[in-house]
């Protein structure tokens, strides 16, 4: 929606589309530039570049969720009528329980293939 908007004012003062375009790519690629990574994402060096940069780094889907549910996204998925509070809500609960479930079955079955 920013850079929308922001593409919108250039054209609007006769900036060409394709120039513009590229303004905005530029500087949004330096402004952000510490989060990318062109690397393997699963390994070592990540973990310490994540840490080096600042950036979240969660290692299992249980660390990650709760960022899921945080006032700047039910926000952000309500701004754009993606998904109302309750319905981000709903979702986090249902993850974390497919996932307890999942862990569960690979553990129940670990152990009858370790009884057989």
């Amino acid at each position: 929606d920013g850079i929308a908007t922001e593409l919108e004012s250039e054209i609007k003062k006769g900036t060409d589309f394709l120039k513009a375009v590229q303004k905005i790519l530029t500087e949004t690629i330096k402004k952000h530039k510490r989060i990318i990574f062109n690397g393997d994402n699963y390994s070592e060096e990540w973990r310490k570049e994540a840490e080096k940069r600042g950036l979240y780094n969660f290692k299992t889907l249980v660390d990650a969720m709760p960022s899921l549910i945080t006032e700047k996204n039910f926000k952000l998925f309500e701004t754009y009528k993606v998904l109302s509070k309750r319905e981000l809500e709903a979702r986090y609960v249902i993850q974390l329980e497919a996932y307890n479930k999942t862990i569960n079955q690979e553990g129940q079955v670990t152990l009858d293939i370790c009884r057989a």
